[in-house]
Order: structure tokens, then C-alpha cells, then sequence
């Protein structure tokens, strides 16, 4: 991760595609506003529907991989390799998280907001399923 922080340091523009990208960048961005005080701000050029997996799917992933991860390294003392199972159940737990994430932003619902021509701000929620009556 800190050789990406040092390209996109130097002005560098860095590309991470795919879903196991997606956790690193999810982190990445968490270690940024944590460490450097950094503020993010999503270009407005952006696919929103991605930015909601970027989101909620990574924030679901990274709380799978400690979830995972404690319950390996516990199950590790018991079977006497901590360190493996730990890891194991990191990464089982990482994907189980992105796909929960996955399935929220599929199943959730959509903000917009907007101006109106007076200036003041118009919020908009509609859900992409109903939910159970």
C-alpha cells in the first residue's frame, strides 16, 4: 500500500481494477484520511453505481477480513498454527464481505440531491426493491 501512496504522492494517477482491488483501494482511502488528514472528494465524473460498491461493498469486505481473521487466529491456537488460519479466514472473510456489500448496494436504496432553481437543496431517496409489507 505505501508504494501506492507514493505514486499518487508524486503525482502519479493509479489504477486498481477489479474486486480484490476494490477492498485495497476501499483501505487505502480509509489509511489516507486517517494518517495524512487528507478529504476525499469522488470526481463528479464518477459511475455512481460504482462508487456505491467502492463504498459499501469495500467497508463490508474489510469488516469480513477482521471478522475472519480473529476467528482464524482463534481457531489457530486451538490447531496450533494461528498465523495460517488467521490469514485463511482473512481472506474467506474479505470476499464473503464484498459479496454481502455487493448484494446491500444491489438491494438498497438511491439518495439524490439536487438544487432546486431557488438554491435550496432537494433531497430524493426512491429503493431499488420494495422491501416486505
Amino acid at each position: 500500500m505505501s508504494e501506492i501512496v507514493r505514486r499518487i504522492e508524486q503525482g502519479e494517477t493509479v489504477a486498481l481494477r477489479g474486486v480484490n482491488e476494490l477492498a485495497q483501494a476501499r483501505a487505502l482511502l480509509q489509511h489516507a484520511v486517517a494518517s495524512s488528514g487528507y478529504g476525499l472528494a469522488f470526481d463528479p465524473e464518477s459511475a455512481p453505481d460504482l462508487l456505491d460498491y467502492l463504498a459499501v461493498s469495500g467497508a463490508a469486505g474489510l469488516d469480513g477480513a477482521l471478522a475472519g481473521a480473529s476467528l482464524g487466529a482463534l481457531a489457530g491456537r486451538v490447531f496450533g498454527r494461528p498465523n495460517d488460519l488467521a490469514d485463511l479466514g482473512f481472506v474467506i472473510g474479505l470476499l464473503a464481505g464484498i459479496a454481502r456489500g455487493s448484494d446491500r448496494v444491489d438491494r438498497g436504496w438511491r439518495v439524490r440531491v439536487i438544487r432546486d432553481p431557488d438554491g435550496a437543496p432537494r433531497v430524493m431517496i426512491r429503493a431499488l426493491e420494495p422491501g416486505p409489507r
